[in-house]
């Protein structure tokens, strides 16, 4: 074949499948482009709540409770006593009531999530069982309903070990900013710490 021929034939192939690649990568801008405004809020950065963060962005003058690691609540009532002594009585019980009702109601998410996965084992280990899906009608079916049951229950052990070790931290901060409360004769009444169980607080 004629060489010329040939580079001729090679330079059209090389600028057809350039042409190609570009189309396709503006094809897929656009479609990620499409994808960012059709989403409302998608260009928001999502804070993702695992055990390794705190369960809230708390709006009181006070740090962050932390929910993992070393215990910082001695850096909390030393705040707070920064802040005492600077502040109003009202003032001062209104962003301790701040800081508290947020960590409450983690609290009290926490004690309510442990209760829902305690009640759901229940059912995994004492419900009946659906003989439709046994071993010798549909192994398949059988074998696939297991490794979902299972992951269900790791997940299950992972919530409620997280929420646990929440609870734990919350009512124990709790405790030790209600006695630094106390020994400035800062008594609120409102200022209960809930029972692990759900029922009743002190």
């Amino acid at each position: 074949m004629n060489p010329a021929l040939i580079k001729r034939l090679f330079l059209i192939l090389a600028l057809s499948t350039t042409t190609i690649l570009l189309h396709a990568q503006d094809s897929l801008g656009d479609v990620a482009r499409q994808n960012r405004s059709s989403k409302p809020g998608a260009s928001r950065a999502k804070v993702v709540v695992d055990e390794d963060s705190s369960p809230i962005r708390n709006k009181s003058p006070f740090p962050n409770l932390a929910m993992t690691g070393f215990d910082n609540t001695d850096e909390i009532i030393r705040a707070m006593e920064a802040y005492r002594t600077s502040h109003t009585l009202e003032e001062v019980e209104s962003s301790v009531h701040a800081w508290f009702d947020e960590y409450d109601a983690a609290l009290e998410k926490a004690i309510a999530e442990q209760i829902a996965i305690k009640d759901r084992q229940s059912s995994r280990y004492y419900g009946p069982q659906n003989s439709t899906l046994d071993r010798t009608n549909d192994n398949r079916q059988y074998e696939q309903r297991r490794i979902a049951e299972a992951r269900a229950a790791e997940d299950d052990r992972r919530r409620y070990s997280i929420d646990g070790l929440a609870c734990a931290r919350i009512q124990q901060a709790f405790g030790r900013v209600r006695n630094y409360l106390n020994g400035k004769n800062l008594k609120y009444d409102w200022f209960k710490i809930r029972f692990g169980n759900g029922n009743g607080s002190w």
